[in-house]
């Protein structure tokens, strides 16, 4: 599933005053409005990439967060192909993307959330009874303008008064109580993916054939285990040979 970016929502009683009297009328409401990429009960990046590379003179490559290719290796490749490794993702014609790239560009969370035609129903019955004062209504109203996403993401305060009873235009939702496990891009790394999100990309495992020399082991389960059994010897000699490995 392609990551989205979705409205989240913090909301509360500004006056402090409904939690005691259980009276709607004593609502203030109060909230704060942000937006995270991310996507439910997801766990890839959804990310095009190929697996085959070709080199080409003039390639520029930039290498995502999470990408292992050992740079030392890459000496001979530039030399022998006229490409070259840059800093500047913007500059780069050729992207590679690794193994651990989506561990480095997400976390992950439990998320309410809520229909957002049904928010938007709460928030204009709040306005009208005097439950809202504009500046809090202007920020929601602002927010949701040009907002297409069936869904959008609440706090676990904005929950409780959403759904609280003793409101007489309570939701009434499937998602009551419910939370459920959010995939987010973290913000360090959000202007990079959003750059990156409907590119060609490339694998990692995509170059190896070309830094790899004639003279390179490929290790294979029985040869992980051996190399392991060589660095538990206590004879350094062994050590050495596996680091030559």
């Amino acid at each position: 599933m392609s990551m989205k970016n979705y409205l989240a929502i913090k909301m509360y009683d500004d006056g402090a005053r409904f939690s005691d009297t259980n009276n709607e009328m004593d609502l203030e409401l109060g909230c704060s409005v942000d937006c995270i990429t991310g996507e439910f009960d997801s766990f890839d990046l959804d990310l095009n990439i190929s697996h085959t590379y070709t080199p080409t003179s003039g390639d520029k490559f930039y290498f995502l967060p999470g990408v292992t290719v050992p740079r030392i290796k890459m000496k001979d490749l530039h030399k022998d192909y006229n490409v070259k490794s840059i800093r500047d993702i913007e500059e780069a014609n050729i992207i590679f993307v690794g193994a651990k790239t989506s561990d480095a560009y997400t976390d992950y969370s439990w998320e309410h959330r809520v229909n957002t035609d049904q928010f938007k129903m709460f928030i204009e019955t709040a306005k009208e009874k005097g439950l809202i004062s504009d500046y809090y209504y202007e920020k929601l109203a602002t927010g949701l303008e040009f907002y297409t996403l069936e869904d959008v993401i609440i706090d676990h305060s904005a929950s409780r008064l959403l759904f609280d009873n003793d409101i007489s235009f309570h939701l009434v939702n499937e998602y009551r109580n419910n939370s459920n496990r959010f995939m987010r891009i973290i913000e360090e790394h959000k202007d990079q993916y959003n750059f990156i999100r409907d590119k060609q990309l490339y694998s990692e495992d995509s170059i190896y054939e070309y830094i790899n020399g004639a003279d390179a082991v490929s290790i294979d389960e029985a040869m992980y285990e051996i190399l392991c059994d060589m660095f538990k010897s206590s004879d350094t000699d062994n050590h050495v040979l596996a680091m030559e490995i």
